[in-house]
């Protein structure tokens, strides 16, 4: 089953720098360097699944940036990571894990481009499964006081000894 997708966009630096909100760094100014962003929306009939953070690692080319982006409160994120250099075979890793532990750990990652300055989409799927459910505990013990234990073992021996006798004298 998957899980999360998370839709990754790259700009190099001319690209106008992205609009909106907190967690979000402009573009480096240097030439021949660019900015990679990614945007993480939950899917797949996941909604009773929360994350509280989801963790990426992006990699090529002697460049490496990774970090944890908190998610608790909302159903998808934005980010940007800048100063990424012109070049090919950047690898973005990301991983989360379900509040609950209902899922494995979802991971996925996927391998791209940065050599121009146009936005580039590159789809990363992160998958995870239901984890296996455990059989239920059994049911507790009902204590039986020893009187009572007792009890029962002189019935059922008056009640052996009754049947012995009526069989002795049919």
């Amino acid at each position: 089953m998957s899980v999360v997708i998370a839709a990754l966009g790259l700009a190099a630096c001319e690209a106008a720098p992205p609009q909106g909100g907190g967690g979000v760094t402009p573009p480096a100014a240097n030439a021949g360097v660019g900015s990679v962003s990614f945007k993480l929306t939950i899917g797949g009939g996941s909604s009773s699944y929360t994350f509280d953070e989801v963790t990426y690692d992006l990699s090529g080319n002697g460049f490496h940036r990774d970090a944890m982006v908190d998610v608790a409160n909302s159903a998808s994120f934005a980010t940007v990571i800048s100063g990424v250099p012109f070049g090919t075979g950047y690898v973005l890793t990301l991983s989360a894990q379900d509040v609950a532990h209902k899922l494995t750990p979802c991971q996925g990652s996927a391998t791209f481009d940065v050599t121009t300055a146009t936005t580039v989409p590159v789809a990363v799927n992160l998958t995870c499964h239901q984890t296996a459910v455990p059989p239920p505990p059994p049911p507790p013990a009902v204590p039986v006081p020893r009187a009572a234990v007792c009890a029962l073992g002189a019935l059922l021996l008056v009640l052996g000894a009754t049947r012995a006798r009526r069989s002795s004298q049919a």
